[in-house]
């Protein structure tokens, strides 16, 4: 697995790749696409962005956008008049509190791999939004949600904000995913993901309120705990948070 930060940048992609056979996740990522497909048709590249945390869902959600994109607006299928040279994915960090140097790290990295027009937001995330929004006339947000998320199980796969909230769609490609989902399409096509998934972290926050899984403790692991890949049910991926 890529996980060693410093060999993430010897390829944009894994040279060898394995084969997704289980026909429940292949009829997942072909529904993702199609959703990413319908957002890009709908607002072209200079009206969404990515919001990206660093974490597991966001990196295969980003991994699945970058294919699309590649091909979509590669110099051989773009329209050249519209787009003149090949726009780059908007990527959003919010970053207002505690955050692991390890995933601040890791979304520099992917910045780099995945050639992201990458955007630190400092301010809270309301905030930080109506002004990336009105910026950048943002229209819509690509969001590495799933419906098993606090507060996410009555999104759809294009759901505009709440009341309150700086107005724009949320698309929302990877809702019905589960926890072992996430992790085979990662494992399977050697995805580069944070370290702290290596040590036993299963849901990623701040420092202040994220610890490694306690069902995931094995004193005989390197870390002390086994990968986040290991955990058996997947209800349990936040039972490290504070």
């Amino acid at each position: 697995m890529c996980n060693d930060m410093g060999e993430i940048l010897q390829d944009l992609l894994p040279k060898k790749c394995n084969k997704i056979e289980n026909p429940a996740l292949i009829a997942k990522i072909k529904y993702s696409k199609s959703i990413i497909k319908q957002a890009l048709d709908k607002w072209g590249p200079d009206k969404v962005a990515l919001s990206f945390n660093g974490g597991k869902d966001c990196v295969v959600l980003l991994d699945m956008i970058h294919k699309i994109w590649e091909k979509r607006y590669s110099d051989e299928n773009r329209d050249k008049i519209k787009y003149p040279s090949k726009p780059t994915l908007r990527a959003l960090y919010f970053q207002n509190g505690d955050f692991f140097p390890e995933v601040t790290q890791f979304m520099d990295e992917c910045a780099k791999l995945y050639k992201l027009n990458a955007t630190i937001v400092t301010k809270k995330v309301k905030d930080g939004l109506s002004e990336q929004i009105e910026q950048h006339q943002i229209q819509a947000i690509f969001m590495g949600t799933r419906s098993t998320d606090p507060g996410a199980s009555s999104l759809k796969s294009f759901s505009p904000t709440d009341p309150g909230w700086p107005q724009f769609i949320r698309i929302n490609p990877i809702l019905e995913w589960e926890y072992h989902e996430i992790w085979e399409y990662i494992r399977k096509l050697d995805i580069p993901y944070c370290p702290l998934y290596d040590r036993g972290f299963t849901s990623i926050g701040l420092q202040s309120d994220t610890l490694p899984n306690p069902h995931l403790k094995n004193p005989s692991s390197q870390h002390g705990y086994d990968p986040a890949y290991f955990l058996k049910d997947g209800s349990w991926e936040r039972d490290g948070r504070r």
